[in-house]
């Protein structure tokens, strides 16, 4: 039974670990600090098609509130 385990054991320790992955954040209270009050989300886009592009950018306090 000894051998068994240790057999088991030594097949477990040679397959290849994956590395874990990061846990994704929930809320934007897991990515800013305890101390911000302000954050900014910009986003951007374009159009092959015809060369247009955008920016977008907003401004948010701490809470989520929209201010800008």
């Amino acid at each position: 039974m000894d051998k068994k385990l240790w057999d088991e054991a030594i097949q477990l320790k040679e397959q290849p670990q994956l590395p874990s992955q990061p846990t994704p954040p929930n809320s934007i209270s897991d990515i800013i600090g305890e101390d911000t009050m302000l954050y900014c989300i910009a986003d951007a886009s374009w159009k092959t098609s015809n060369e247009l592009a955008g920016i977008r950018w907003s401004l948010h306090s701490k809470e989520g509130t929209l201010l800008i």
